[in-house]
């Protein structure tokens, strides 16, 4: 028949685009998603230095303790009912989760980290810690269904506490700085790129648990390109957004596993976030440059993006002339920022050919000694 397909196939499973969004719509079956491996665990908490408290059980304890005795070759007598009794009160046997004391019960009986024979027996110590789980899975992962608990909350939880733990440390730091220079201050420490770059650094991103297909391809093109730019690019980069949400995303879970204690989550932070930047090694925004330094220069300055829908290009026109531009696909203010940055370039360049001395003069004060704060208004 005209409308048939193709005999070849025929037979093949139920994994057309159709299928898969029709699954979308379903919630994914229990164990669909599996939970954290323990040794990514130790590893993530070993980078964030810091322990979470709310570690899970997938055996009882009397079944756990037996394949440790296996494990290490020890043949030990079953225990008096009186002990068993004692310790089935202790670790509780509600299916629904473990008891806060029978939790705590276990973590001392296998220790804190798992041994290298506990290793080899993964149910021994599950290590996974339910917050941290959550803070490390982007909806992607319940791909084909529906996505379930992902990091969107943790991460709402810690862009708020940055900001506010930002902002008390510059405060605190800068005790004259005015508001304009403080505020950029606390951006450029907890902007998109700045946490990405801890993401990266630290290797957060190696426990992101996703199934987004172009996702690592964009993240090696962000790592290959930051190292142009050792301190931050002001704006000159598009880091995946994932790599600065699971920064955020792990601070709420300390945050939150911590009992919100603000003191916590600021020495881890302070921590991984190390070097912070400073009002020394704070750059400028190429938008903004540009346009003091042409203010400064008696220059006339246009940038022309009404054509990036079209040809995915902006422009910089200096006096009327075309001086500088750039293209980029995925966002307008990127394109800006580096046409800006393209044509301030130039200019500069320009401006270091040998000119007449009341040329010279005009741009004799060094950059470095330009406004701290941003120039409002610009169009």
């Amino acid at each position: 028949m005209d409308g048939a397909p193709p005999a070849d196939h025929a037979d093949e499973p139920s994994t057309t685009p159709h299928a898969a969004r029709e699954q979308h719509g379903q919630d994914a079956p229990p164990g669909f998603v599996p939970r954290m491996r323990p040794e990514d665990v130790a590893a993530v908490e070993a980078v964030l230095g810091y322990e979470f408290s709310d570690k899970s059980l997938v055996e009882q304890a009397d079944s756990a303790q037996g394949d440790r005795r296996r494990l290490a070759g020890e043949e030990e007598e079953e225990e008096s009912s009186n002990r068993e009794e004692e310790e089935d009160e202790l670790i509780g046997t509600d299916q629904s989760g473990p008891s806060t004391r029978g939790l705590g019960f276990l973590v001392r009986a296998l220790g804190a980290r798992p041994s290298p024979a506990e290793r080899l027996l993964p149910a021994l110590w599950s290590g996974t810690v339910e917050v941290l789980t959550q803070a490390l899975t982007h909806g992607s992962f319940y791909y084909p269904y529906r996505p379930g608990e992902t990091y969107e909350r943790l991460e709402y939880l810690g862009d708020g506490v940055l900001t506010c733990l930002m902002s008390r440390e510059v405060f605190r730091t800068y005790r004259t700085l005015p508001p304009g220079p403080l505020t950029r201050l606390r951006a450029a420490n907890v902007d998109k790129e700045k946490l990405s770059r801890v993401a990266v650094v630290r290797g957060l991103h190696r426990f992101l648990r996703h199934k987004a297909p172009q996702l690592d391809g964009q993240i090696d093109v962000f790592i290959e390109e930051m190292c142009k730019y050792p301190v931050h690019s002001n704006g000159l980069l598009d880091p995946p957004k994932v790599l600065s949400d699971i920064v955020e995303s792990l601070i709420g879970a300390i945050y939150f596993d911590s009992n919100f204690n603000q003191e916590e989550v600021w020495r881890v932070f302070r921590n991984l976030a190390d070097p912070l930047i400073s009002l020394e090694t704070l750059g400028k925004h190429p938008v903004s440059e540009l346009f003091e330094f042409c203010q400064k220069t008696r220059r006339g300055v246009k940038i022309v993006k009404d054509e990036w829908d079209k040809n995915l290009k902006v422009e910089v026109l200096i006096d009327g002339e075309l001086v500088g531009s750039a293209t980029y696909a995925q966002k307008k203010e990127i394109a800006q920022n580096r046409a800006a940055k393209a044509a301030l370039d130039k200019l500069k360049e320009t401006l270091r050919q040998p000119r007449t001395e009341s040329a010279l003069v005009e741009v004799s004060q060094p950059l470095d000694e330009l406004y701290l704060s941003e120039t409002a208004n610009f169009h």
